[in-house]
């Protein structure tokens, strides 16, 4: 008897599902990584009557500027805004827009007078809702760029900066937000901790802050309109600023107040990112003068630039004394003169024109106005280069100097062993 042979069971369909399952699924996964991980509308609700949208809600801020302290002295600005609280801040502010529209999205320097910063401003609401976190996820990655990039001039004013974050924001805003990053310690502008005495005056009495306001043009009360201010890192700085940790209080203090008269909305000073030991600023030609609170010690620096003061061209005759003198003032005052302790000045020059005779004069010009505000002569030397600024370790001074021209002519003031 003949056995009978068991026929071949035909898979090819339960392959060919297979396959496409899993071709399908790579697409899925091809797309959702495209678009940053995220296919829905996450905590938000998907707005059923605009496609590409997600709904925002009256607690959503329709309008973001944000003030970076891309500056010495400064950690540079490390926000991430394709992540966490700052991107659905920003995912508000991007599904505000209407359709068509760029979100009202501006970046503002601290340093300076506080121009804009330019960055790629084209990501807009999609047809679908990939497609727009996709474009989200993109704005997210070009201001956590566009933060970074280096100033274009000397000097800080966070106080200023947030004064025209406010004046860029729409008079149709519902719900702004300003949010900053960086330390708070401006060296100009009616908040100047640098050369005004800013912090002592408020350990000794806090009202004086308001005063300080009212009696400035450029501080305006209720000039915020209720708009929100986030501020991170407030009071971290890194070198060649010494430790400021034990005024960081003291500085959130300083700041509520202001914004409080300001006539900010919600006002949040604690945000951190974390700052490292070994942190940086935003690489910058540009200084910004330093705040000092306490006695000076060795390795304490002033640079007496043209941001400070300037000299008449080729000549060792300051164009304005009186200012220099007023923002050396604070400087001078903690100069120890009991202390084992001396001030080096050195004089350098735009360019390699002589033997260091003008950088020598114009040192001895500053010298002079320390011993008007109280430093001994014979706690003061004098040195003069015949050019720039040295930017290694092993050179006085350099004739093919990187920095701008206001920087290279300078007097700087060096706290040394006495």
């Amino acid at each position: 008897m003949s056995r009978r042979r068991r026929g071949k069971k035909n898979n090819t369909p339960l392959i060919a599902v297979l396959v496409a399952a899993v071709a399908i699924g790579a697409i899925v996964y091809l797309v959702s990584s495209f678009s940053g991980g995220d296919s829905g509308c996450g905590s938000r609700e998907e707005d059923t009557e605009r496609s590409g949208y997600c709904v925002t809600t009256r607690n959503d801020y329709d309008e973001l500027v944000i003030v970076t302290g891309n500056t010495q002295n400064t950690p540079a600005p490390d926000l991430d805004f394709t992540q966490g609280e700052l991107y659905n801040i920003l995912g508000g502010v991007f599904y505000s827009a209407e359709r068509g529209s760029s979100p009202s999205v501006s970046i503002v320097s601290a340093s300076g007078d506080n121009h804009t910063i330019d960055y790629k401003a084209k990501y807009k609401v999609a047809q679908n809702i990939i497609a727009s976190n996709n474009e989200l996820k993109k704005l997210g990655k070009e201001l956590n760029k566009a933060i970074k990039s280096s100033p274009l001039e000397p000097g800080a004013d966070y106080l200023g900066g947030i004064i025209e974050a406010s004046n860029l924001i729409s008079n149709t805003a519902k719900n702004p937000i300003i949010i900053v990053v960086g330390s708070g310690y401006n060296d100009s502008g009616a908040l100047n901790f640098a050369s005004s005495e800013i912090l002592n005056s408020y350990l000794q009495n806090s009202d004086s802050i308001t005063s300080i306001l009212s009696q400035n043009r450029q501080t305006k009360e209720g000039a915020l309109n209720g708009a929100s201010v986030y501020w991170y890192n407030i009071g971290d700085v890194v070198s060649p600023q010494s430790s400021m940790n034990k005024y960081k209080e003291d500085t959130r203090g300083i700041y509520t107040l202001a914004l409080d008269y300001l006539g900010a909305g919600r006002i949040s000073l604690n945000n951190y990112t974390g700052v490292t030991a070994d942190a940086k600023s935003v690489p910058s030609e540009y200084s910004v003068q330093q705040v000092y609170v306490d006695e000076l010690k060795i390795g304490d620096t002033f640079s007496v630039n043209e941001n400070i003061g300037r000299f008449y061209p080729d000549r060792d005759v300051l164009i304005e004394p009186a200012e220099v003198k007023e923002k050396l003032t604070s400087f001078a005052k903690r100069f120890n003169p009991v202390s084992d302790t001396k001030l080096k000045l050195t004089g350098y020059i735009a360019f390699c024109v002589d033997d260091g005779q003008l950088g020598l004069s114009r040192a001895e010009t500053i010298k002079g106005i320390l011993i008007e505000l109280g430093v001994p002569g014979d706690k003061i030397e004098t040195h003069g280069e015949r050019g720039s600024p040295p930017e290694s370790p092993n050179e006085s001074y350099t004739c093919q100097s990187n920095l701008p021209e206001t920087e290279r002519r300078t007097v700087q003031i060096e706290v040394v062993k006495g």
